[in-house]
């Protein structure tokens, strides 16, 4: 991609609010890692611009390969470790900084409609986004630590959306890493205050409790 930070975002809010979304096939993948990782590190240059709605909307764009590939940057091997563990690294502020402040407190999963477009993508963010186990229990990988870490940090965050999001990552990493899961959920229920009483059926859900 040849356009600058800005005019990618408006790019990005272009295509993701644009009828029927396709692959966008021109985003040269270490330059789209770059863009992902800056926008994900400082995601707080967007709420002046769009509204929370449009927001999901670029967020969804942006991490489902179905609508562009800038997601499968963070697998892609031919781009360094480096590069590639910063943007994963970089989900917990763009939840912290940004999905947290513009969700509603309110849980997604069992609902009839989404709550709003931001509140679905904070939801299904690691159902889309083309991150997955790739190690065992007992034999992590980097990745697979880098991703665990970010899912604990986004756990820990004092928001129900948010909690819910990571619960339901997790709830996929637990069919390989199910005692680090454990672990991990087992830690939020027991040592964090105040965890809401519409969270907790779903962490336990995730434990299989």
């Amino acid at each position: 991609m040849t356009h600058d930070f800005d005019e990618w975002i408006t790019q990005v809010f272009a295509a993701a609010t644009a009828a029927g979304p396709g692959v966008e096939e021109d985003a040269e993948p270490a330059r789209a890692l770059g863009h992902l990782t800056r926008l994900w590190e400082r995601p707080e240059v967007l709420t002046d611009r769009f509204s929370a709605d449009d927001i999901g909307r670029m967020l969804w764009f942006l991490v489902d390969p179905s609508c562009s590939s800038h997601g499968l940057t963070l697998g892609d091997e031919s781009l360094p470790w480096l590069d590639r563990s910063r943007a994963i690294r970089a989900i917990a502020p763009l939840y912290n900084n940004l999905l947290a402040r513009q969700c509603q407190p309110e849980l997604s999963h069992g609902k009839a409609s989404p709550v709003s477009e931001i509140n679905m993508v904070c939801y299904m963010f690691w159902d889309i986004c083309p991150l997955a186990p790739q190690g065992a229990e007992g034999a992590a990988t980097e990745h697979d630590e880098t991703c665990l870490t970010v899912l604990a940090s986004i756990l820990a965050i004092p928001h129900p959306a948010c909690q819910e999001g990571a619960l339901h990552g997790l709830g996929h990493w637990a069919e390989v890493f199910p005692k680090r899961v454990a672990a991990i959920v087992d830690e939020f229920l027991y040592r964090t205050e105040g965890v809401s009483d519409m969270v907790r059926p779903y962490a336990w859900a995730v434990l299989g409790r």
